[in-house]
């Protein structure tokens, strides 16, 4: 799951990166960034499709049998 992530001073100096926002995964793996703000950084996350969601998949989607 990819989330969004601050990266601080020490942070990014250890990792020799920018300081700011990063999508990160799981593993601590960089996704992207810097961004400068939380929020620009959770509109990159993609959204997992809901059941309500028009074609999307889950069990509201399927037909009774």
């Amino acid at each position: 799951m990819t989330a969004p992530y601050y990266m601080g001073e020490t942070k990014s100096d250890i990792r020799g990166i920018k300081q700011g926002w990063y999508t990160i995964e799981d593993d601590g793996t960089l996704y992207s960034g810097p961004f400068s703000s939380f929020e620009e950084c959770d509109k990159r996350i993609t959204p997992l499709p809901t059941s309500d969601a028009k074609g999307g998949a889950g069990r509201s989607a399927q037909t009774a049998l």
